[in-house]
């Protein structure tokens, strides 16, 4: 018996072991995981503080519309009190009044209120016709579709930033490497150059240009590992990550499609800026009629019931007591706005001066977005034609390196050839990479005028 208790004793701890272990695994590899755009995306949307205060945005405004919906249903109310008259008021009244036979004008004081005094009421009022209150219900639905389309602008606005800080990051990487592949080449050179001295085949100014390229590449070096730790830090404030979490991207350069196929067609909808300001021309709509429905009646009813007591004995005002009075009461209120010093006119022109102006804007807007859409495709198209000129460029860079070292090497050419090779390797590099990030962050702002980075919502 013994042995099946330690035998099972010893399986529940292995078993635990194996669970732990797992569980530690996947944390591990959760805390390791690498992230494609597409999940740095999601991973902002979820926990980014602007996307996080739009949401709120949108459920406030639910609570409003809720608010104002209540308005229209049934209010009930009900209250109750007690006083106790410590100092009882006391009342003159001619002493004949109470006595037939007393012909004086002498005057007795006498309590009419109880010591003691308690009541208890319900209320009720409903409202039956309220022309402000139907228009408010619908302004309150409205107001909620605006804050759904400005949590919408606010995830494009997320994206946008995370897209760029994210090709950001690959362009510095990439860069990195081709830095680190320049500086091993010429740390390779400089140990050779010093051999070929030390062996007195070269001269010592010959080592000399080398080891300042060679220092110049080290703060180079360092400057761009600077650079990518900051662009790291970036994406991550962009995505609401604590900058303290690692981060690895699963992308690469390489994996970005820059083809895009640019159409002339132009759909405002498609941006958010515009469905804003059209849920804003509703709005304004709304006001005007707002003010013009307050010209007509209003209609509510109301009903209360209730009862009261006094009496100089607290004893006596108990609730099953016969010195309870009930009272009840229904009705209605009707309000007729008469004259008003045409205030409501003046109002009402106010709001039609706005929704003027809203027309004015959209037709601004239409103008800002043809210009933008232009902008933004001739930008990418000249930012295309410039990358692959620096490919070249950088391609050529790379094949006068490799042949002004061979002939070094060989002794057929000078250092300073292969220095001067060097330096315009290093800086077709640096023009080949400014152009690589300039295509990657035209293409997202055409993404953006063309109103495609968030195109799966509908406006």
């Amino acid at each position: 018996m013994q042995e099946k208790v330690r035998s099972l004793v010893v399986s529940c701890i292995i078993y635990l072991t194996l669970i732990l272990s797992v569980n530690a695994q996947e944390l591990e590899n959760e805390g390791n995981a690498s992230y494609t755009l597409q999940a740095c995306i999601s991973y902002a949307l979820q926990n980014s503080p602007i996307t996080k205060n739009a949401e709120l945005s949108k459920k406030n405004a639910k609570a409003k519309v809720r608010e104002m919906r209540a308005q229209g249903l049934p209010q009930l109310n009900a209250k109750a009190g007690a006083t106790y008259n410590f100092i009882s008021s006391e009342q003159l009244i001619p002493q004949k009044f109470t006595d037939k036979n007393n012909t004086s004008d002498d005057f007795i004081a006498i309590q009419f209120v109880p010591d003691y005094n308690t009541s208890a009421e319900a209320n009720l009022n409903q409202l039956i016709f309220d022309g402000t209150y139907f228009v408010g219900l619908k302004s309150a639905k409205t107001y909620r579709e605006l804050s759904e389309k400005e949590h919408i602008k606010s995830k494009i606005d997320v994206i946008e930033a995370v897209m760029k800080a994210y090709y950001t990051v690959l362009v510095n990487k990439e860069h990195l490497v081709s830095i680190n592949g320049n500086f091993n080449r010429l740390r390779t050179l400089l140990e050779e150059t010093t051999i070929i001295y030390q062996n007195g085949f070269a001269e010592k100014v010959d080592v000399d240009r080398i080891s300042v390229q060679y220092n110049n590449m080290v703060v180079e070096k360092k400057k761009v590992e600077n650079l990518l730790e900051i662009s790291y830090d970036l994406l991550k404030f962009q995505m609401g990550m604590p900058l303290s979490q690692p981060l690895t991207l699963a992308d690469n350069i390489s994996a970005i499609d820059l083809d895009y196929k640019i159409t002339r067609e132009v759909d405002y909808e498609q941006r958010i800026e515009y469905a804003i300001l059209s849920t804003n021309k509703k709005l304004a709509k709304l006001a005007i009629k707002h003010n013009k429905v307050q010209y007509l009646p209003k209609l509510g009813g109301f009903a209360k019931i209730g009862a009261s007591a006094g009496s100089n004995k607290l004893s006596d005002l108990a609730p099953a007591g016969d010195r309870w009075l009930a009272n009840g009461v229904v009705g209605i209120n009707l309000s007729i706005p008469l004259f008003d010093g045409l205030m409501k006119s003046a109002r009402i022109q106010q709001r039609k001066i706005a929704l003027a102006q809203i027309d004015n804007e959209l037709v601004n807007l239409k103008n800002s977005i043809d210009l933008q859409r232009k902008e933004a495709s001739v930008n990418f198209k000249t930012s295309l034609e410039r990358l692959e000129v620096q490919k070249e460029n950088l391609e050529l860079a790379k094949e006068v390196f490799r042949i002004s070292n061979v002939k070094y090497k060989e002794g057929m050419g000078a250092n300073l050839e292969v220095i001067n090779a060097e330096q315009a390797l290093k800086e077709a590099e640096v023009n080949y990479y400014s152009a690589l990030y300039e295509a990657l962050i035209n293409k997202v702002e055409l993404d953006k005028a063309t109103g495609k980075l968030l195109e799966n919502e509908v406006f």
